[in-house]
Protein backbone atom coordinates (compact mmCIF):
# COMPACT_ATOMS: atom_id res chain seq x y z
CA UNK A 1 0.00 0.00 0.00
CA UNK A 2 3.08 2.51 0.70
CA UNK A 3 4.54 2.07 -3.36
CA UNK A 4 0.63 2.88 -4.47
CA UNK A 5 0.71 6.15 -2.20
CA UNK A 6 4.29 6.88 -2.97
CA UNK A 7 3.56 6.41 -6.98
CA UNK A 8 -0.02 8.57 -6.70
CA UNK A 9 2.31 11.55 -4.89
CA UNK A 10 4.81 11.31 -7.11
CA UNK A 11 2.55 11.15 -10.24
CA UNK A 12 0.58 13.90 -8.88
CA UNK A 13 3.03 16.27 -8.01
CA UNK A 14 4.99 15.66 -11.84
CA UNK A 15 1.72 16.39 -13.59
CA UNK A 16 0.82 19.13 -11.47
CA UNK A 17 3.94 20.81 -12.54
CA UNK A 18 3.64 19.43 -16.03
CA UNK A 19 0.36 20.18 -17.39
CA UNK A 20 0.36 23.96 -16.99
CA UNK A 21 4.05 24.10 -18.46
CA UNK A 22 3.02 22.39 -21.63
CA UNK A 23 0.06 24.87 -21.76
CA UNK A 24 2.02 27.83 -21.47
CA UNK A 25 4.37 26.29 -24.18
CA UNK A 26 1.61 25.92 -26.26
CA UNK A 27 0.48 29.44 -25.58
CA UNK A 28 3.35 30.77 -26.23
CA UNK A 29 4.19 29.16 -29.50
CA UNK A 30 0.73 30.44 -30.81
CA UNK A 31 -0.76 33.48 -32.34
CA UNK A 32 -3.44 34.57 -30.52
CA UNK A 33 -6.10 33.75 -32.39
CA UNK A 34 -4.49 29.70 -32.56
CA UNK A 35 -4.42 29.98 -28.99
CA UNK A 36 -8.08 28.60 -28.06
CA UNK A 37 -7.96 25.97 -30.82
CA UNK A 38 -4.24 24.39 -30.01
CA UNK A 39 -4.66 24.22 -26.34
CA UNK A 40 -7.88 22.51 -27.53
CA UNK A 41 -5.95 19.99 -29.61
CA UNK A 42 -3.41 19.45 -26.37
CA UNK A 43 -6.08 18.78 -24.02
CA UNK A 44 -7.90 16.62 -26.67
CA UNK A 45 -5.03 14.27 -27.22
CA UNK A 46 -4.79 13.70 -23.13
CA UNK A 47 -8.20 12.95 -23.01
CA UNK A 48 -7.50 10.62 -25.80
CA UNK A 49 -4.23 9.01 -24.51
CA UNK A 50 -6.13 8.56 -20.77
CA UNK A 51 -9.05 6.80 -22.67
CA UNK A 52 -7.24 4.53 -25.04
CA UNK A 53 -3.82 3.79 -22.74
CA UNK A 54 -5.68 1.29 -20.94
CA UNK A 55 -7.90 -0.38 -23.60
CA UNK A 56 -4.41 -0.74 -25.54
CA UNK A 57 -2.23 -1.72 -22.42
CA UNK A 58 -4.50 -4.09 -21.38
CA UNK A 59 -4.94 -5.91 -24.93
CA UNK A 60 -1.33 -5.84 -24.57
CA UNK A 61 -0.98 -7.19 -21.38
CA UNK A 62 -3.52 -10.11 -22.28
CA UNK A 63 -2.40 -11.30 -25.70
CA UNK A 64 1.33 -10.86 -25.81
CA UNK A 65 2.50 -9.94 -22.34
CA UNK A 66 2.39 -8.34 -19.24
CA UNK A 67 5.87 -6.44 -19.64
CA UNK A 68 5.26 -5.32 -23.54
CA UNK A 69 3.12 -2.04 -22.88
CA UNK A 70 6.13 -0.82 -20.62
CA UNK A 71 8.74 -1.76 -23.37
CA UNK A 72 5.99 0.11 -26.09
CA UNK A 73 5.72 3.01 -23.43
CA UNK A 74 9.58 3.09 -22.58
CA UNK A 75 10.60 3.06 -26.77
CA UNK A 76 7.50 5.87 -27.55
CA UNK A 77 9.25 8.05 -24.40
CA UNK A 78 12.45 7.63 -25.90
CA UNK A 79 11.40 8.81 -29.04
CA UNK A 80 9.46 11.41 -27.97
CA UNK A 81 13.19 12.34 -25.91
CA UNK A 82 14.94 11.95 -29.46
CA UNK A 83 12.37 14.52 -31.58
CA UNK A 84 13.09 17.32 -28.18
CA UNK A 85 16.42 16.69 -28.18
CA UNK A 86 17.00 17.29 -31.61
CA UNK A 87 14.38 20.55 -31.62
CA UNK A 88 16.10 21.96 -28.70
CA UNK A 89 19.74 21.95 -30.60
CA UNK A 90 17.89 23.10 -34.23
CA UNK A 91 16.49 26.16 -31.69
CA UNK A 92 19.67 26.55 -29.85
CA UNK A 93 21.86 27.21 -33.40
CA UNK A 94 19.04 29.19 -35.29
CA UNK A 95 18.87 31.81 -32.45
CA UNK A 96 22.91 32.44 -32.45
CA UNK A 97 23.82 35.69 -33.96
Amino acid sequence: MFWIFLGMTIYSVGSSVLLPVMQAIVSENSSPHEQGGNLGILQSFGSLGRIAGPVVSGYFYEKISPFTSFYLSSAIFFLIFLLGWKKLQVSRNSTII
